[in-house]
């Protein structure tokens, strides 16, 4: 057994570098010739079940990950609808002249869903924008508890792409796919840290009726 804990460690130092197939071939045999001379029927690689156990704990955190970003994509939308319905359009700019955020959100409407606009920058040669938003309140304070930034960041499209624009019309806007830090972090996380974060910001919003 020995040597086929030896051979495992051949096989991860070959999958962790540049793969030989016909060194994979020969390390094959001789994995073969152990099992054979110790009389093992059954054989499940170490390295494959490490690999697969590894692969399935990231899909797992990439799963919640992606639920918590749907989360937030819900949150805004849902704060932009009410934005445009209860003061007759929002206004969507990069930063003004002297360098200040644009008018955010109406007040109420922060304090229901726990953000508020910031600002936007639009892309180039297309008629998308990035918005910023900020966390505020008990999100702010479930953000500061697990040390992520406050910055929420979605994409918005719009099909007049001018560089101010009032949007009074929720047909004339698109938001789509909102993140936070965390999806460049995340796999760091263990994944009971990744589960109480999501629990802590459903249980904000579970008052609300977000879809």
């Amino acid at each position: 057994m020995r040597k086929l804990s030896e051979l495992e460690n051949e096989l991860a130092e070959l999958f962790n570098s540049s793969l030989d197939g016909e060194k994979l071939f020969y390390l094959g045999i001789q994995i073969g010739r152990e099992l054979e001379r110790d009389s093992i029927a059954e054989y499940f690689s170490q390295y494959f079940e490490d690999r697969k156990n590894s692969s399935a704990l990231q899909s797992k955190k990439q799963k919640i990950v992606a639920n918590i970003n749907s989360l937030f994509l819900s949150v805004i939308r849902r704060a932009v609808t009410e934005e445009i319905t209860k003061n007759y359009g929002w206004y969507v700019s990069k930063r003004d002249l002297l360098g200040r955020d644009v008018e955010g959100f109406d007040e109420e409407i922060v304090k229901q869903y726990l953000i508020n606009y910031c600002y936007a920058e639009k892309q180039d040669y297309s008629d998308e924008y990035n918005l910023y938003f900020l966390a505020v309140g008990k999100l702010k304070e479930v953000f500061e508890e697990y040390d992520l930034a406050l910055q929420l960041e979605c994409r918005f499209s719009n099909d007049k792409g001018k560089e101010l624009i009032i949007v009074s019309k929720c047909t004339d806007i698109t938001v789509h796919t909102a993140s936070t830090n965390l999806d460049s972090i995340y796999a760091d996380w263990e994944l009971y840290k990744l589960e109480e974060f999501y629990n802590a910001i459903s249980k904000l919003y579970s008052l609300i009726q977000i879809s």
